[in-house]
């Protein structure tokens, strides 16, 4: 499994070159919403996105040199969707991967132009790099139907407001749309058989329900002991499904791995 970490590591340099390369220079005006843009991506998380698109599409055979700009345009969106998370009328957080929020440091309004500047970019590489049909199912992802939607109804779920589904719903628009988006995106760039696809379409659903799964083990919410015999689960199922691709699958199972890595207490996965 070395190995496969290694090419996930390789595969993040060139994540992080191309989003240096993407991104207008901090020095160029206006700065300061230049600069916002670079502190919201760099230095990035873990990079899953772009690194399951990446290691999906190797194993798919799919061209890396034509998955790279979109991989890289799904981590931006996400980049501006925690930018607006953060802001002080959503989620109020002062600290991101250990350092001051975006609003923190530049202000309210720059931080909401950095996040729209942040989306806006994304969707211009997508527009030039990738098929029509994949740039609207990004878009459903991430709208009203997917990431938006689901803020929309955590929000209004935080004023006793319910929905049908339940905090699953809320949960699967706001994290899993895109997560599915990111299992399915190499069938735009390889011809995949359906066996294939619907294969994929399962890893997205359940990577997106076991990353949810992850973050309310750290945030102390729902029983721990069940929900822990759960992520174990998905991940065995997951990794069983990701060796049927037809490609190298290892580093696919490696990212399957880090969702229940850190975590105590954790059954064999």
């Amino acid at each position: 499994m070395s190995a496969a970490r290694d090419e996930l590591e390789a595969m993040r340099g060139q994540v992080d070159r191309f989003l240096e390369g993407a991104l207008p220079p901090a020095g160029r005006e206006p700065k300061a919403l230049h600069r916002a843009m670079r502190y919201a991506v760099f230095p990035g998380g873990k990079r899953i996105r772009p690194l399951i698109m990446l290691a999906v599409g190797d194993a798919l055979r799919a061209p890396r040199k034509l998955l790279l700009p979109a991989a890289c345009a799904v981590e931006l969106i996400h980049s501006f969707s925690l930018v607006h998370d953060d802001l002080p009328a959503m989620d109020n957080d002062d600290f991101r991967r250990g350092l001051p929020t975006c609003h923190r440091v530049f202000g309210d309004a720059i931080a909401v132009l950095a996040g729209d500047a942040l989306l806006t970019l994304a969707f211009k590489l997508l527009a030039e790099e990738c098929p029509p049909r994949f740039v609207a199912t990004v878009a459903e992802a991430v709208g009203s139907l997917g990431m938006a939607g689901g803020q929309a109804l955590d929000i209004l779920a935080q004023k006793g407001k319910r929905c049908a589904g339940g905090k699953r719903r809320i949960d699967d628009l706001k994290t899993g749309r895109l997560f599915r988006v990111c299992f399915e995106a190499p069938m735009f760039f390889a011809p995949v058989d359906a066996k294939t696809g619907r294969r994929l379409r399962r890893l997205g659903k359940e990577f997106g329900r076991a990353f949810q799964i992850r973050d309310d083990l750290v945030d102390g919410e729902g029983d721990a002991a069940r929900l822990r015999r759960q992520l174990a689960a998905l991940c065995r199922s997951m990794r069983a499904e990701a060796g049927l691709l037809p490609g190298r699958s290892a580093p696919v199972c490696a990212l399957i791995n880090t969702v229940a890595e850190g975590l105590s207490g954790m059954p064999p996965v």
